[in-house]
């Protein structure tokens, strides 16, 4: 079986995904004052409280979750496809099943629309990226170059509608935080082709430690969407 590692290291290359692995810098970038983006009133929202309630607990629980939940089934498909073990039957069902949760979770606070356009796009990401994976296993490099760019045609698009339906998330950020996600899965599927164990693990706890990053970045949107602005 022939894998062009070099090809793929490449691709991780190309978007500049080396150095953006920290997770004290993913927690401050995730942080950044929302209230520098467009279409806002400097100062005319309130600054996060020293409590939460139940309900935006609830909240940042139910995104971080699906995020985490994005990352692990993602890479029992990996391992799947790798090992032959395990009903790949099974983890596409719960893989696919998680953009719906997504729309659901979306859609009362910006509206079918958005919601499911949110939806399409992360269907369509985990599309390309089983595309991605099995090219790297069967060693096709032109169709996992292919995949690659279509993986950050896709983030970039994700972004771009996340922006769209709510001005308290920047697409610059969205960007910045998703474009870890191919970079990591690439990373990852090499590391388990070339059955480095150890550093596999250690790129999938840092892609389960940014899924909690992508989760409060989501819900902190959603709570500042939702609060009412003062001075109205």
């Amino acid at each position: 079986m022939f894998i062009d590692y070099k090809m793929s290291r490449k691709c991780t290359e190309d978007h500049k995904m080396e150095g953006l692995l920290n997770h004290a810098a993913y927690y401050a970038a995730a942080n950044q004052n929302l209230n520098q983006y467009p279409n806002q009133n400097q100062g005319a929202c309130p600054s996060p409280e020293k409590y939460i309630t139940y309900g935006q607990m609830n909240l940042i629980n139910d995104f971080r979750t699906l995020w985490r939940d994005l990352v692990i089934w993602m890479r029992s498909y990996q391992v799947s496809m790798i090992t032959g073990f395990s009903n790949i039957d099974a983890i596409n069902k719960r893989l696919y099943h998680i953009p719906e949760i997504f729309k659901e979770k979306l859609q009362p606070f910006f509206g079918v629309e958005h919601a499911e356009r949110f939806a399409q796009l992360l269907d369509m990401y985990i599309v390309k990226f089983q595309i991605l994976v099995n090219a790297q296993i069967s060693g096709d490099p032109q169709t996992a170059d292919a995949a690659t760019v279509d993986l950050y045609r896709f983030v970039e698009e994700v972004a771009d509608c996340l922006a769209r339906c709510n001005p308290f998330w920047s697409k610059d950020q969205w960007q910045y935080l998703l474009n870890n996600l191919p970079g990591m899965s690439i990373r990852e599927n090499i590391a388990l082709l070339e059955q480095e164990y150890d550093k596999e693990l250690d790129i999938r706890d840092r892609m389960l430690k940014h899924a909690l990053i992508l989760g409060d970045y989501m819900a902190q949107g959603v709570m500042h969407y939702i609060v009412p602005c003062q001075g109205k």
